[in-house]
């Protein structure tokens, strides 16, 4: 009988390599031999624990009892991790846990400091018994020493000096000696030199925030770098991660709430910081830009569209209605200005804002895209586009219509709407003659290239009209068109998908975790995480329940199990399991890797 281990390790490690992550740690327990040759795939991504466990003492512990599997780590995914909120009185909710973090033994925080200094991370350490202002001033706030209203993150290393004059190498000592987790996951990024793909999920909100110091690799191997807040809809400061948008080899930048400014953090404090981005001309060699949900400024903008010449895919996404006076919201064609150096280059476009409806000045919507001679894929709103209430027709001028305002180039054209999108009785005919000709007459002359429209509305009786002209899709004769026209609802939320569509919420994240009682590691998801929107590439107007998740007995605890087809060339399919309880399993007969959860 043939079996895996009659295998040379090289063509082992080859199939190994296939295999989820959580498959990949349970046959590292056959036998010392496996666990041996496949140390490389079990080090191939990294997902730190859930807030309020147990850090990244244990990771951190890990990577420095072992240098040389550093190099191994590909992926590393950063969840919410112990801030100096912790120790603030005001966000102190004691019937939901004990927010003081536990501080390191003098052995830890000798190692890490040496291992900080050793990378370059800082250049000064501090001895274990030097006093914490930090520490001080929490210890004071929660015996009532301090009145209740002190401002928390003005002076939180220092008496005299605030935050930002303190040094970093001191702010990094205080905050490691304190027992928070911003020093440690600074040093897990710059022991790491080999990561390819970076998922923080805890973009700080605060200015006060210990600055995101770029590593002494300088991540020259990042591919892919995504951020997002803690909290849905919390705002945070884009200029936070500054020098990661220059990372020599980074070819997607994806962000959610992120903002041109610091929001207001503390009490008396200003409500909004100008965080400027700041980034020099042509010095980002990103390819797909993602600005999902964002309030960015005019500015800023303009920053990181010029400081990325190679730039290919864009997506711009914002709800929120004009910033504020010192960072400007843009418009349609202020955006279509700043995208004008990258029309030669840029095949795929998405354009939503929100303060568009609102807005009744011809000045601010899209005229023409037609020197974007490459674009392929183009989705924005109806409302964005000049003269859009004007039906195209022999008698109109022929530059209101959509045809000679789009490229030759286009292969798909998606119209989305957005609440307050004005579909009535009076539009409704105007609109549907619009687009009529736009996938008739005009679509054989101006657009030859055109394969698909999608169109998305939030009236019934409007989505009814425009579905007469599905049987446009077949030519006379009744052989089968390329051309596909569909009609959506509203409720779908867009049809250029991305990251986010997909992505975990914050607190939702899959973990790996060992069960005790099946003797494996497991894949756990949260209940809630039961119905996942799935992001397509093409438009459904549907939301699907996964068929990788099934709900267990006591309905509290989900299990996501990666299933693997022959046909998608990911080998063998994991058996995983309900984990009834953490534990710090100590391996027996090797020294298996930590899991990410630990």
């Amino acid at each position: 009988m043939f079996r895996l281990l009659d295998l040379s390790p090289e063509l082992f490690v080859q199939i190994v390599d296939f295999l989820p992550h959580v498959d990949i740690l349970n046959i590292a327990l056959v036998c010392k031999s496996v666990n041996r040759i496949t140390i490389p795939q079990q080090c191939r991504e990294f997902t730190s624990s859930r807030v309020h466990q147990r850090g990244f003492k244990k990771f951190l512990n890990y990577i420095i009892k072992y240098p040389e599997r550093a190099k191994y780590f590909k992926k590393v995914c950063l969840r919410p991790w112990c801030t100096v909120d912790a120790l603030c009185p005001h966000d102190w909710h004691a019937e939901y846990f004990d927010p003081r973090p536990t501080q390191p033994s003098e052995m830890e925080y000798i190692s890490f400091c040496n291992a900080a200094s050793t990378c370059g991370l800082i250049q000064q350490v501090h001895p274990y018994k030097f006093t914490s202002y930090i520490m001080e001033k929490g210890a004071a706030m929660f015996s009532g020493e301090l009145d209740a209203d002190t401002p928390w993150h003005g002076f939180i290393y220092s008496e005299d000096l605030e935050t930002p004059e303190v040094p970093f190498d001191d702010r990094f000592c205080q905050n490691l000696l304190a027992g928070l987790d911003d020093a440690p996951a600074l040093l897990i990024l710059s022991l790491l030199p080999n990561i390819q793909e970076l998922l923080i999920q805890a973009a700080p909100s605060d200015r006060k925030a210990l600055p995101f110091k770029i590593p002494q690799h300088g991540f020259k191997y990042l591919k892919h770098f995504t951020a997002q807040p803690e909290n849905t809809g919390t705002e945070w400061a884009l200029g936070y991660f500054n020098e990661v948008h220059q990372a020599p080899n980074l070819m997607s930048l994806e962000v959610k709430s992120a903002c041109s400014f610091w929001p207001w953090s503390d009490v008396g404090e200003e409500p909004e910081t100008l965080c400027s981005i700041g980034l020099s001309p042509n010095t980002s060699n990103v390819h797909r830009l993602v600005l999902h949900d964002c309030a960015l400024g005019v500015d800023d903008l303009k920053s990181i569209l010029n400081a990325s010449p190679l730039l290919e895919s864009f997506f711009f996404q914002s709800d929120v209605e004009p910033l504020s006076n010192i960072a400007p919201a843009p418009t349609p064609e202020i955006l279509i200005e700043l995208l004008r150096p990258h029309k030669d280059r840029l095949e795929e476009l998405y354009l939503s804002l929100k303060s568009t409806w609102a807005s009744t000045r011809p000045s601010v919507h899209l005229r023409s895209l037609t020197d974007f001679v490459h674009l392929k894929s183009l989705d924005t709103q109806m409302g964005m586009w000049h003269d859009s209430s004007l039906p195209d027709n022999p008698s109109s001028a022929y530059e209101t219509h959509l045809s000679y305002r789009l490229p030759p180039s286009l292969r798909r054209l998606v119209f989305h709407s957005v609440i307050g999108d004005v579909t009535g009785k009076d539009r409704g005919p105007i609109a549907s003659l619009k687009f009529r000709n736009l996938i008739t007459v005009d679509r054989e002359e101006r657009l030859p290239n055109l394969q698909s429209v999608v169109i998305e509305s939030d009236n019934p009786a409007y989505r009814k009209r425009l579905r007469r002209y599905r049987k446009l899709d077949f030519p006379p004769d009744g052989t089968p068109s390329p051309f596909t026209y569909r009609i959506l609802r509203s409720s779908w939320q867009g049809t250029t998908p991305t990251i986010f569509d997909s992505l975990y919420e914050v607190h939702e994240t899959p973990s790996t975790e060992w069960s005790r009682s099946e003797s494996k590691y497991v894949r756990l998801i949260s209940e809630s995480r039961a119905r996942i929107q799935i992001s397509y590439r093409h438009a459904h107007d549907m939301e699907r329940f996964d068929p990788n998740i099934f709900q267990t007995e006591d309905g509290i605890r989900m299990v996501e199990e990666e299933r693997c087809s022959p046909n998608n060339g990911n080998g063998l399919a994991g058996s995983l399991s309900i984990s009834e309880s953490e534990s710090e399993r100590e391996n027996t007969n090797n020294e298996s890797v930590v899991s990410d959860s630990d």
